[in-house]
């Protein structure tokens, strides 16, 4: 591809404000922050309390020493652990997602296409990719480099271009597809869409996975009475827990979901913005 077709012009004259975000936007990723808030709050309060309930099972007097209040103690030890490793457990389980089908883009073997990608961030106003990659998909999207990271750091943003997506798009429409992708890249509410990953990874494990836990747990409560009782009182807790997170899950999607129409009318705006209107019109 040739420079001179590359660098297609951006519309010069455009409504007032065309890029102002609406006041529905701003209300929907105000509620989304207090989401996540409230969630991570809920959820390291409860690993807190959970980690003090172990620890007091362990300073906890015993009084009278005898079979019972010796089984009771332990009982009361294994299952507060169990129910700290059940909570902790799952936010181990993030990680960064990195998709088999795809290979990286050196700048030095696509010059044309770096410069095509520089000249939209110019014009969107966005951070440059960390990494440009190419897959076979019918699609195009942005992600963060690494997930861990972007919960605390300014993170920089990596771009996918589906091989299957360009084969069907002329110069103009790929321009567009490509500036609506770096309109996300400019979307500081992208950095909400990290932590709501992030809590609904941990909800949806921790509502529906089983594991070598649950198996254990099932062990635990077809043993001797004596030695389960603790097993069948953390059971009905865990079950609860997994009830509120479920409602709270839905919650959380039904929420995102809106706010995620809204940032994609926004990245349009981008791309409308870049290539003016019938481009992205005739490339969606």
């Amino acid at each position: 591809m040739n420079s001179s077709v590359i660098l297609l012009p951006s519309p010069e004259v455009l409504p007032k404000n065309f890029n102002k975000l609406s006041s529905a936007y701003q209300f929907k990723v105000v509620i989304a922050i207090l989401s996540i808030v409230l969630f991570f709050a809920l959820y390291f309060s409860m690993i807190i309390g959970l980690g003090y309930l172990v620890y007091y099972s362990f300073i906890y007097p015993l009084g009278y020493i005898n079979k019972f209040t010796i089984l009771g103690k332990l009982g009361a030890i294994a299952g507060s652990v169990m129910l700290f490793a059940f909570t902790l457990k799952f936010i181990f389980n993030l990680k960064n997602s990195k998709p088999e089908n795809r290979i990286l883009l050196e700048k030095s073997k696509y010059p044309s296409l770096y410069s095509f990608v520089d000249q939209i961030c110019k014009e969107t106003k966005a951070p440059k990719p960390k990494n440009i990659y190419a897959d076979p998909d019918v699609n195009a999207y942005v992600a963060y480099s690494n997930i861990w990271l972007s919960l605390i750091f300014p993170t920089k943003k990596d771009l996918t271009i589906g091989l299957g997506l360009v084969g069907s798009l002329n110069v103009s429409e790929f321009k567009a597809v490509t500036a609506h992708e770096f309109g996300h890249f400019a979307q500081k509410s992208m950095k909400i869409g990290s932590y709501i990953h992030s809590a609904n990874t941990i909800i949806h494990d921790m509502i529906f996975t089983r594991d070598k836990f649950d198996n254990l747990l099932d062990q635990w409560r077809s043993s001797d009475i004596r030695l389960s009782f603790a097993a069948w009182i953390i059971t009905p807790i865990i079950w609860l827990i997994r009830q509120i997170l479920q409602l709270f899950y839905m919650f959380l999607n039904i929420m995102y979901s809106s706010l995620s129409r809204e940032m994609e009318f926004n990245a349009d705006k981008v791309a409308v913005k870049s290539t003016g209107s019938m481009a992205i019109v005739s490339a969606l």
